[in-house]
Parts: C-alpha cells; structure tokens; sequence
C-alpha cells in the first residue's frame, strides 16, 4: 500500500537548525528509530542492496526561530512502498518513539496523513486502475520536483529528467514492491524504450546545490510536461499513467531517502 504522510516531532528544549539538506543524518536517525521498533527490518534494509521502500524530506526543519511562526513543528515527510514500512511508521506515532539527529532527540508528535496534496495512501491496484474520472488526463503528464533531483548514469550525474530516466527508474521499483504486474513492461524492458513512448513537450529547471557537509550534489528543480505518443496500446498508456501516479510515492531519481526527487504529478 503505497502512503505518503507528515511524520512531525515535538520542538526540541533548546534552539535546534538543521540544514534543508541533512540528508546523511537524517537517513540514519530514521533508521535507528526503525531499528528501536522493528530490528529485523532495520536489519533487512541495511543488508538489502536493491533499491529501499521509503523516501526521506526534511519539512519545516527550522525551529522556535523568529522568521517562523511559534508552535511549528520539525518533521519530515516520508513515502513507504511497502505495508511492513507503514507499519513500522504507524508505530512510530502510536507510542511516540525518539529521532535522533546528531546530539539532537526530536520525540514523535503525529502523523499528517490527509488534507496535504503530498499525503496520501493508495494500492497498487488503485494506481493502475483509479476510480475518479481524471483517470486518463489529456494526454499529458506534468510532473513537478520539488526537491533537487537527478539520475545516476555511466557518464555521471544526469540533470535532465528524459523519459528513460524518471520511468525507467520508476518501473524498476514498480517491479520490486507491486504485487500489480505489469505485462506490457518486463522484468527485461530496456530504458531507451520509454524515450519512444512519451516526450518532454514543455519545462522549466534549474539547477541548485545541494551540501550534504562531505559533499556536494547538483539536481535541478521546476516541472517537466511529456506528451504520450498518440499510436500507444491501452495497456502501454495505463502502465505509464499508473508509473506517473507512483511517483508521489517512489520519487524520481537518486538519493530519496536523502531529501532528493520528491514528486508530484498531475494529468492535463
């Protein structure tokens, strides 16, 4: 059951700053609050060497600072691809268990899990057959990047979202955590395939740096529109929109369980 909520934290008894971009810290204190609630997941996502059923955002991560209004919260938003993931995170709500960050103990407050356009739960059947009426759009799916995103390649870091990157990436997680198949896209699809079945029509990006203190990484930010090839099969066009929905879910690109490729989409 793909979900996408708010995970908010108590402030903390003194002044705390974290970086928009902590993304290392934040990553491992997630997971050393997952191994405090479930230590065999803990220690199946540390061993797993495929690609990992969640993704990370720091979200108003400044706190009692007078640019900011009193009574907000630090929290994060995380997606999980898997019901052991959401239920590991309910469980983080329920008995109100500590993120450490650093020196820094942040105690659980909530969880926003509606009323958010970035929130959300779904399945995987809802995503390749939804029930509204805006199920297939126009023909057109604009996707927007909120965070820096970018895709690893042979060549290096990749700065613009083609169709065989952000789908490609998609399909493959797909593929890993959905018990929905998808015949039209095998376990064997080649990537370059997807640049034939849609196109970027429209966009605006730019590029930002992202200091993660060791290192720096460059994604770009903006929206990107693609166009569905009119001479698609109906099981092909379902299969992408149902991949363009996921996206909310599994973000685009590298690093999304370090604050990069959180992704919204809507269908014109």
């Amino acid at each position: 059951m793909p979900s996408s909520v708010f995970l908010r934290f108590l402030p903390p008894d003194s002044e705390f700053h974290l970086p928009s971009f902590a993304g290392k810290k934040i990553h491992a204190g997630f997971l050393r609050m997952i191994a405090c609630l479930d230590p065999q997941l803990a220690d199946k996502l540390h061993s797993s060497s495929t690609r990992r059923p969640y993704t990370l955002a720091p979200a108003l991560m400044m706190v009692r600072s007078p640019d900011r209004q009193s009574g907000e919260l630090p929290g994060l938003r995380i997606t999980c691809l898997t019901p052991e993931m959401e239920n590991c995170l309910c469980r983080a709500a329920k008995e109100k268990v500590f993120l450490r960050l650093g020196n820094t103990r942040l105690r659980v407050h909530d969880i926003v899990d509606s009323a958010h356009p970035m929130v959300g739960k779904t399945s995987y059947r809802r995503l390749m057959h939804p029930t509204n009426g805006n199920s297939s759009g126009g023909g057109k799916l604009h996707f927007v990047f909120h965070t820096p995103t970018t895709f690893r390649s042979k060549k290096g870091n990749e700065l613009f979202p083609l169709p065989s990157l952000v789908f490609h990436g998609l399909l493959l997680k797909w593929q890993i955590f959905s018990d929905v198949p998808m015949p039209c896209f095998p376990s064997d699809f080649a990537a370059d395939i997807f640049d034939g079945l849609l196109r970027p029509c429209r966009y605006c990006l730019e590029t930002e740096i992202v200091d993660y203190s060791t290192y720096r990484q460059i994604g770009f930010t903006g929206f990107c529109r693609y166009e569905l090839n009119g001479e698609l099969a109906e099981n092909e066009r379902k299969a992408l929109l149902a991949l363009a929905r996921y996206s909310l879910f599994a973000g685009t690109g590298y690093k999304t369980t370090m604050g990069l490729g959180q992704t919204s989409v809507t269908l014109k």
